[in-house]
C-alpha cells in the first residue's frame, strides 16, 4: 500500500492526512491566497512508511548551473558527475548506468513530445496548453459531449408517441443528467478522457526542473516506521524533502513552528529559500540532516520567560556540542573535542605501556599485547 500524494489547498489547511505504506510527495501545499487572512494554512502528513519527494527527470538531468545534460555524451557526462554512481562497486555500475540511460531516453522523448510543431521549436508552457492543441484529447472530449447530447435528445422524446423504447429506457429517471450519472458507457468515456489528461500532466511534470516543495505556514511530517527523505547505503543523505515554509513567527505552542518532523529512521529536510524555522525534529533510530542553503536554521519554539530558549548562535553551538551537526571553522564543539581527547588519551596509554614493555620487567599481558602472532 501507499503511493503518491498530490494535495493543493487554497484558502484552507491540509491537515490530518494519514496514509499506509510509503508516500511520495508530488504536491503538498496549503497556500491560503483566498482565505480571510490571506495567510498560508497548515500542512500535516502522517505515513506508516517512508516519506520521500518526487524527483522529476528534469531535475535529475539539470546541472547545478541550470543547464541540462545534452548531446551524444549526455549519459556519460551525467555519470561522471554522479556521486552515487562513482561510489558504486564496479559490479553494480553497469546496471545503474543502464537505468540512467533509460531515464535519459524517456526524458528526451518527453521533451520532443512537448515541443510545439511547425518549426518554432519552443516548448509548451503547461500541460493545459498542450492538451488544448492535442487532437487525441479533443476527440475524447467531443465524444463525451456527443454521447451526452444524444442521451439528452432521446430523453426529450421519451414521451413521444411510438417511442415506448425510450419510455422504458428512461423510466424512473427525472432527467437526462440523472441517467448519465449511472450510465456505464458514459462514465467509461469520462474516465478515459480524465485518465488521458492525468497521464499528460504526469508526463509534463517529469520535464520541470523546479523541485516539488511542501508548502505551508506550519508543516508537520511524521513517518511511523520509516524515514523522511532518502539516504545512500553508506548513510549519507541523498535526496531531501524540500520545504517552502514561511518566516513569520506566530502563536505560543510547538505546533506554530514552521517545520516539525518525526520519524523512526533518518530525516533529511532542505529549505527552498530563506530561513527554516525549526520546531521539533525527532529521529528515534537515525540521523537528522537540516539545510537552509540561502538562510539560517532558526529556533522557532516560542520564547517565554523562565524557559531554556537560547539565541541562535548558542543553539547552534549546543547542536555541535551534542554531535548533531558538524562543527565550523570557528567552533569545533565539545563533541569533536571529546573524541579527539579520547583518541589522545588512548594514544598516551599505548605509548606508556609500550615504553614500559621495552625498559623494565613487565607483565606477561604486555608481552602478549606487543608481540606479533607466530613470533
Amino acid at each position: 500500500m501507499g503511493g503518491n500524494i498530490d494535495v493543493d489547498v487554497v484558502g484552507g489547511t491540509a491537515e490530518g492526512l494519514r496514509l499506509p505504506g510509503n508516500v511520495v510527495i508530488t504536491k503538498l501545499s496549503s497556500k491560503g491566497e483566498q482565505s480571510a487572512t490571506g495567510k498560508p494554512g497548515n500542512v500535516s502528513l502522517k505515513a506508516e512508511g517512508n516519506i520521500t519527494q518526487f524527483i522529476s527527470l528534469g531535475q535529475q538531468f539539470t546541472k547545478p548551473d541550470g543547464s541540462q545534460y545534452a548531446g551524444g555524451n549526455a549519459v556519460q557526462d551525467y555519470l561522471a558527475d554522479d556521486a552515487v554512481y562513482q561510489a558504486l562497486p564496479e559490479s553494480e555500475k553497469q546496471a545503474y548506468a543502464d537505468k540512467v540511460t533509460l531515464d535519459y531516453n524517456r526524458f528526451t522523448t518527453l521533451k520532443q513530445k512537448f515541443t510545439k510543431t511547425g518549426g518554432s521549436g519552443t516548448a509548451y508552457d503547461s500541460a493545459e496548453e498542450y492538451l488544448e492543441n492535442d487532437a487525441v484529447y479533443k476527440a475524447k472530449l467531443n465524444n463525451n459531449i456527443a454521447y451526452a447530447d444524444n442521451i439528452k435528445a432521446e430523453y426529450a422524446h421519451k414521451d413521444d408517441d411510438g417511442r415506448s423504447d425510450l419510455k422504458e429506457k428512461y423510466a424512473g429517471y427525472n432527467s437526462a443528467e440523472e441517467y448519465l450519472e449511472q450510465d456505464k458507457a458514459y462514465q467509461d468515456l469520462l474516465y478515459s478522457s480524465a485518465t488521458y489528461k492525468d497521464n499528460v500532466e504526469d508526463e509534463f511534470a517529469q520535464l520541470t526542473a523546479e523541485p516539488v516543495t511542501v508548502q505551508g505556514r506550519s508543516i508537520r511530517l511524521t513517518s511511523v516506521n520509516g524515514g523522511i527523505g532518502t539516504f545512500r547505503e553508506d548513510g549519507k543523505p541523498d535526496k531531501a524533502v524540500i520545504m517552502n515554509s514561511f518566516a513569520e513567527a506566530f502563536g505560543l505552542s510547538e505546533d506554530t513552528a514552521n517545520v516539525n518532523a518525526e520519524a523512526k529512521k533518518s530525516i533529511y529536510l532542505v529549505e527552498k529559500e530563506g530561513d527554516m524555522r525549526v520546531g521539533s525534529i525527532i529521529s528515534h533510530e537515525g540521523d537528522v540532516n537540516l539545510e537552509a542553503t540561502d538562510g539560517r536554521l532558526v529556533d522557532a519554539l516560542p520564547r517565554q520567560e523562565n524557559t531554556n530558549n537560547v539565541d541562535e548562535d548558542d543553539l547552534i553551538h549546543h547542536w555541535i556540542d551534542a554531535g548533531l551537526i558538524a562543527g565550523t571553522e570557528d567552533y569545533e564543539g565539545a563533541y569533536i573535542k571529546g573524541l579527539k581527547q579520547d583518541a589522545a588519551n588512548y594514544m598516551a596509554r599505548v605509548e606508556e605501556q609500550f615504553n614500559e614493555f621495552k625498559s623494565v620487567d613487565r607483565e606477561i599481558s604486555l608481552r602478549q599485547k606487543f608481540t606479533k602472532p607466530g613470533s
